[in-house]
């Protein structure tokens, strides 16, 4: 997770609000139209499944583990900050900061579209998954982001799946954020994966033989 100085965690968890500052309003935005997006910003980014179908199962560890490990390979491979994110079964919601737009662009393809793949392979799925991606600047003063990173932390409560946001074991940064720990995710190489099947569709043949 991206190094996040203008939050302040109480022992409680909480974050101390200093009410300044308000992001501008949501923008529905395709993920490879995003050129005018100024980096003196951070990004708040909100997407729901399509038709908010529930696709998360959020006491999967395992599937929590691979998104986080999608996240950490995206974040890393293009450079992006990620301050905080949250899944719920139907959406999620993230802070980036970022260099450049082409950046994020890249970041959002390659880690929405593992995401859907890894969802459509769990659920036995297929199809368009993501709706549309909705995103708005938030200024980097202290204020505006304490406040946003209440909202997405909060998620679980507000839908009252849990009285505390530790008590969340779903995809979320809210571990690494109140307890300083480093987020932890898994890979899963489906090419790899090939492969291996490959080579025992390939054996058996050779042993009918």
């Amino acid at each position: 997770l991206g190094e996040c100085p203008t939050a302040d965690f109480s022992d409680s968890g909480r974050i101390q609000l200093q009410r300044t500052g308000q992001p501008r309003r949501w923008r529905d935005v395709a993920s490879k139209d995003l050129r005018n997006y100024n980096p003196d910003f951070y990004c708040e980014v909100a997407l729901r499944t399509t038709r908010g179908e529930f696709a998360f199962n959020l006491n999967d560890g395992d599937l929590t583990a691979l998104i986080h490990g999608w996240l950490i390979d995206a974040a890393r491979r293009y450079d992006i900050d990620v301050f905080a994110f949250h899944f719920m079964s139907n959406h999620y919601h993230g802070l980036y900061g970022y260099r450049s737009p082409e950046q994020l662009q890249k970041f959002f393809a390659f880690f929405h579209g593992n995401v859907a793949r890894l969802a459509h392979r769990v659920n036995g799925t297929h199809g368009h998954f993501w709706g549309t991606l909705q995103v708005r600047a938030v200024a980097t003063d202290a204020g505006s982001v304490a406040r946003r990173l209440r909202y997405l932390i909060g998620q679980a409560v507000k839908a009252g799946l849990v009285r505390h946001p530790v008590d969340f074991q779903g995809p979320s940064s809210i571990g690494p954020m109140l307890t300083g720990t480093p987020l932890v995710g898994r890979r899963f190489d489906a090419t790899r994966r090939c492969r291996d099947a490959a080579r025992l569709v390939g054996g058996a043949k050779l042993a009918e033989e």
